[in-house]
């Protein structure tokens, strides 16, 4: 088993066998970022709802999903909301799982018999990790909740050639609440056995093949255990654990999708997209000779994936308006944890290390990093996790170690006695520059116990905005039955001080929205004068007051000696 938040970290568990991580799912379950003002206009929940339903009549699911997941955040007791979130989560899940040529494969192959076995192997993984009691009838209703989601899309349907119109749809859904629900489940046996003869009968009355209906009950059963917990497709396994291992098949890039193009967001030079010349700033206009506008942003997006040594055409607008056109040949690439690391401000020695993701080679690359940074003569340092949506626990652990010579890390706490564990400082290579740590809403999981552990041991000052909130640890169980597997969430997790991560996230001891440059200046430095990453100091306001901060940190340092 492996524990984890996205893209991935990790510890093992003494009694299984898969690999646990703590997964967030702020941009990666729809791969869309939502605009801030998206949910903080006027009349939000009325703008929300139309936005939402305009996304979702055109099919865009992806982004509905990022819409009302970060919605809901803000609104947590809004049950329309959460109504609108699970449903959107159904839907762009049977998108992705039908574009999955791994699942289509292990459908078309299966029979009902093959399926009924990965049906139960699920429950039983639920019944051992999750952290809560299952709810058997919960779990089938939801499960069949999700096949009439699956049974009534376009996916299902180009696939099977099956078209299932709404009078029948309405047909499967009353007999599920009058019949097949009545009474209450009392364990997986008698939830397999529900479902056997629910599926049965699919096939007899509509032809819907029966390994079919199974399966999606079983997709659908994890979806409905919380936000984290999902089945995993062989592609999609074999890509968390690429993530966790630090690398992937792509062409290395980060996109945020749009409806027309797909921004390019960041690329990784030693990438197939780096190697040929497509940058950050650049927009996708088409793929494979489709447009964007044509395929949505979501699907295009997906396009870019593909097998190893397989090739890609796009068709790439330049900033200033120029068009040309890339072949790239999708390739392994090796994903770096350490984004970023440098002096920049030589005179006080401020040092800046930014930190994308946690994974299996976090913690070398943070102290190859470290040590580069002490040699050019850092006497501060600037630890930048914004925008880093988590990995493994491991990792997070391993670098709160570096900073902390005691004290507790973190907490988790599972139904399961073997979740339940106290991380603390172990006093090994303990690196005692001051400290500044930046986090935003996007900091998420890993990122939050290493702020939290940090902030709560008095060992670093915390600057910038709330982070995400997302308190649970997540194991990740390759499947016997089939070659794909499972995301559970097995515990939550709780700061040095005992605070609960969950929704509450980390506050920052500096709140950027609260808190002006301006009131830093005067005791920044003996002059006010404050070297800066960036030259336009209102560009990055957070790395404006970190730098502040650093400094003053040094000054009073100096000053104690």
């Amino acid at each position: 088993m492996t524990f984890s938040c996205t893209p991935a970290w990790m510890r093992l568990s003494r009694t299984a066998t898969a690999l646990a991580v703590i997964l967030i799912a702020t941009t990666a379950m729809g791969q869309v970022r939502i605009p801030q003002d998206a949910v903080e206009s006027p009349s939000e929940l009325a703008q929300i709802f139309q936005q939402g339903q305009v996304m979702e009549d055109s099919g865009r699911w992806g982004e509905a999903l990022s819409l009302y997941e970060k919605a809901s955040r803000k609104f947590p007791n809004e049950l329309r909301l959460q109504n609108e979130l699970q449903d959107a989560r159904l839907h762009f899940d049977v998108y992705r799982r039908y574009s999955d040529a791994s699942f289509v494969q292990m459908v078309k192959q299966s029979s009902l018999r093959d399926t009924l076995a990965i049906y139960q192997e699920i429950l039983l993984k639920i019944e051992t990790f999750h952290f809560d009691q299952p709810d058997w009838t919960n779990l089938v209703r939801s499960g069949c909740d999700a096949f009439v989601v699956s049974v009534s899309s376009d996916e299902f349907r180009e696939q099977f050639g099956i078209s299932v119109d709404h009078q029948v749809q309405q047909r499967i859904r009353d007999y599920l609440v009058k019949e097949t629900l009545a009474n209450r489940i009392a364990d997986r046996n008698a939830a397999q056995r529900a479902v056997h003869d629910f599926s049965v009968m699919m096939h007899e009355l509509y032809g819907i093949p029966a390994p079919f209906v199974v399966l999606e009950i079983a997709t659908g059963a994890t979806v409905a255990l919380d936000w984290y917990s999902s089945f995993l497709t062989t592609d999609q396994y074999s890509e968390v654990m690429s993530q966790i291992d630090g690398n992937f098949v792509g062409l290395g890039i980060e996109l945020k999708p749009q409806a027309d193009f797909l921004d390019v967001i960041n690329v990784i030079s030693t990438g197939p997209a780096g190697q040929g010349g497509l940058e950050a700033g650049d927009r996708i206009v088409s793929v494979d000779r489709r447009t964007v506008t044509q395929l949505g942003g979501t699907h295009a997006a997906d396009l870019l994936r593909g097998p190893e040594g397989s090739s890609v055409e796009l068709n790439v607008q330049s900033p200033n308006g120029s068009f040309r056109v890339l072949r790239l040949k999708r390739a392994r690439v090796d994903i770096p944890s350490v984004e970023a690391h440098r002096i920049i401000d030589h005179s006080d020695g401020v040092g800046y290390l930014k930190v994308s993701s946690f994974q299996r080679t976090t913690r070398q690359e943070v102290s190859t990093a470290l040590w580069k940074l002490h040699r050019q003569g850092m006497r501060t340092l600037i630890l930048d996790l914004r925008g880093n949506p988590g990995g493994l626990l491991d990792a997070a652990v391993d670098v709160a170690n570096m900073f902390l010579t005691s004290g507790t890390i973190v907490t988790t706490k599972g139904r399961n006695v073997d979740e339940n564990s106290v991380h603390r400082a172990t006093f090994e290579g303990t690196w005692r520059v001051p400290l500044v740590v930046l986090i935003d809403e996007n900091s998420a999981s890993a990122s939050e116990i290493l702020a939290g552990a940090l902030r709560d041991n008095s060992r670093a000052t915390v600057v910038g905005d709330r982070s995400y909130g997302k308190g649970s640890v997540q194991g990740i169980f390759s499947l016997n039955t089939c070659s794909a597997g499972i995301r559970l969430t097995t515990a939550k997790f709780y700061s040095p001080s005992g605070r609960a991560i969950s929704h509450a996230g980390v506050m920052p001891d500096i709140p950027t929205q609260e808190y002006q440059a301006s009131e830093f200046v005067n005791d920044a430095s003996e002059d006010g004068r404050v070297t800066t990453l960036r030259p336009d100091l209102n560009s990055d306001p957070s790395l404006d007051i970190a730098i502040r901060v650093a400094t003053r940190q040094l000054q009073r340092l100096n000053a104690s000696k």
